[in-house]
C-alpha cells in the first residue's frame, strides 16, 4: 500500500498485472490517435500543435495548415508566384532556405557571406524564376535562377552597399535595391537603369527602411520618415513623421508623398513597413507602435491603409492599442479582400487579419513567437508567417483563388495612377 500511494503521489497508475509504473499517456495515445482520424484537418493541426508545445492556431476565417520547422528564427519569408516555393533567411544565420511547399523539404540552401541584420529582405521576381536576397554584410545582391538554383548574377558593393530590401517590377523588367541608395537595373541582363542617391539632396535628413513597386507601373513606393522642423527658434529642432514617397519611372527625386503619421511628439512613427494591393488601387503602411518613451514621445499609431490616388487615410484599425508591437510583417492577400498584419513581439504573438473594404479586422491568430514577416500565397488563398523558429501557414476561407481573379487593373499615366 505504501507503495501504491507513493506512485499516486508521483501521478502514476499501476499495472495491476505486472505492478510496474505505466505512463498515462500509453493509455491515452491510442484512443486520441483514433479520435483524430475523425477530426477536421485544420483542428487537429491546432491540438497536435498544442500537445507538442507549439504555438500557432485557427481563428474564424485563418485555418492553421502546416509548418516548417527550422533550427534558427525566421525573420523573412517570400512565396514565389507560382505557389511552389518558400523562401527562408535570417537575421541570425548565414543562410537562404528554399523550401517546396508540396514536399515542405529545403531543397535549396545559400550560404551567404554573413547574416543581414535586416528583416523581409528576399524577394521573387513575378514569373517565379529568380529570387534575390542581400548578402555580404549589407554590401551584394544575390540573384538566383529558380531553374537551376545557380547564381545568375551579383550586384556589388557600388550599388548594393548597405543593401535592406529588394522588390520587382510586377512586369518582372524592373529589379529596385534599397540600399545607401535607391538603385534600379533591368531584369535579365541587370544592366543599370538609374541611382537615386537617398542621403543627399531631397533624402538628406530622412530615413527609408521600405520599397515596394506600384503594380501595372515602374512607379516606385518608399517608406521611411522624414525630419519635420516644429521649433520656431532654431532650425534643427524638430521632430520625425512617416512618409511614403512615390518614384516615377523617369524620376530620381520623388514627385509626391503621402505623410503617413504624426511626428512623434504626437503619437506617430516612422514607416517601417509597406504592402501594396494587389490591384495598385490601396496601400499599407506599418510602424514601430509601442517603441519611444512618455518623455520623448510613444507612438500609438499603428498600421494605416490608404487610398493610392487621393492619399486618404481610409483605416486605421489598431490606432492606440499598444498590446501589440510593431508591424514587421505587412501583406495583402492575392485576391486584395485581406489585409494580414503580425507583430514583432512575444506577449501575444498575434496576426491580424483585417478586410480591405471595410477596413476592419475580422479574424485574429497566433504565431509561435514573435512574427517578424508575413507572405501570401500569390497563386491561392494561403498566407505563411515567419514566427519563432518556423514558418506557419494558414489558408483564408472566402478567398478566391490566384492574382488576378476580379482583380482591377489601374489606369496609368506616365507610370502612375490616374489623380496620382
Amino acid at each position: 500500500m505504501g507503495r501504491d500511494r507513493e506512485n499516486a503521489e508521483r501521478g502514476k497508475l499501476i499495472d495491476r498485472k505486472g505492478c510496474r509504473p505505466t505512463d498515462p499517456m500509453r493509455i491515452v495515445a491510442p484512443v486520441l490517435f483514433a479520435l483524430l482520424v475523425f477530426i477536421d484537418s485544420h483542428v487537429r493541426a491546432n491540438i497536435i500543435g498544442d500537445l507538442a508545445g507549439l504555438g500557432g492556431d485557427s481563428g474564424k476565417l485563418a485555418k492553421l495548415e502546416f509548418r516548417l520547422k527550422e533550427s534558427f528564427y525566421v525573420t523573412a519569408v517570400a512565396w514565389s508566384p507560382n505557389g511552389r516555393f518558400i523562401a527562408i533567411s535570417s537575421t541570425q544565420r548565414r543562410l537562404v532556405h528554399i523550401w517546396d511547399v508540396k514536399t515542405r523539404e529545403v531543397i535549396k540552401e545559400v550560404i551567404l557571406g554573413s547574416a543581414v541584420p535586416y528583416y523581409h529582405d528576399v524577394s521573387w521576381s513575378p514569373d517565379s524564376r529568380f529570387v534575390a536576397f542581400c548578402d555580404g554584410p549589407g554590401s551584394i545582391l544575390r540573384i538566383y535562377d529558380s531553374r537551376d538554383w545557380s547564381l545568375a548574377h551579383t550586384i556589388g558593393p557600388e550599388h548594393a552597399q548597405g543593401c535592406e530590401h529588394v522588390a520587382f517590377s510586377s512586369d518582372g523588367k524592373q529589379l529596385a535595391v534599397l540600399a545607401t541608395n535607391l538603385f534600379i537595373a533591368s531584369v535579365g541582363d541587370w544592366k543599370p537603369i538609374k541611382e537615386s542617391r537617398l542621403h543627399k539632396g531631397w533624402g538628406l535628413a530622412h530615413e527609408f527602411h521600405a520599397v515596394e513597386y506600384l503594380p501595372y507601373t515602374h512607379t516606385i513606393l518608399l517608406g521611411g520618415w522624414q525630419f519635420h522642423n516644429v521649433s520656431t527658434t532654431a532650425k534643427y529642432e524638430g521632430r520625425a513623421a512617416g512618409h511614403v514617397w512615390f518614384l516615377l519611372e523617369d524620376e530620381t527625386e520623388p514627385h509626391r508623398d503621402i505623410q503617413a503619421y504624426s511626428t512623434e511628439d504626437r503619437g506617430g512613427g516612422g514607416v517601417s513597413t509597406l504592402a501594396v494591393a494587389p490591384d495598385g488601387t490601396q496601400i499599407a503602411a506599418g510602424t514601430d507602435t509601442g517603441s519611444g518613451t512618455v518623455a520623448t514621445g510613444m507612438v500609438t499609431q499603428s498600421v494605416r491603409m490608404f487610398d493610392v490616388t487621393s492619399g486618404k487615410l481610409l483605416g486605421a484599425p489598431l490606432d492606440g492599442n499598444l498590446n501589440f508591437g510593431v508591424q514587421t510583417g505587412l501583406a495583402y492577400s492575392a485576391d486584395g479582400r485581406f489585409l494580414l498584419v503580425g507583430h514583432e513581439e512575444e506577449r501575444t504573438e498575434t496576426i491580424h487579419i483585417i478586410d480591405a473594404n471595410s477596413h476592419t479586422v475580422v479574424d485574429v491568430v497566433h504565431g509561435s513567437g514573435s512574427i517578424y514577416d508575413i507572405a501570401a500565397d500569390p497563386s491561392g488563398p494561403r498566407f505563411a508567417a515567419a514566427t519563432g523558429r518556423e514558418v506557419i501557414v494558414w489558408s483564408v476561407s472566402g478567398q478566391r483563388e490566384g492574382r488576378n481573379h476580379s482583380v482591377r487593373q489601374v489606369p496609368i499615366t506616365m507610370g502612375v495612377p490616374h489623380g496620382v
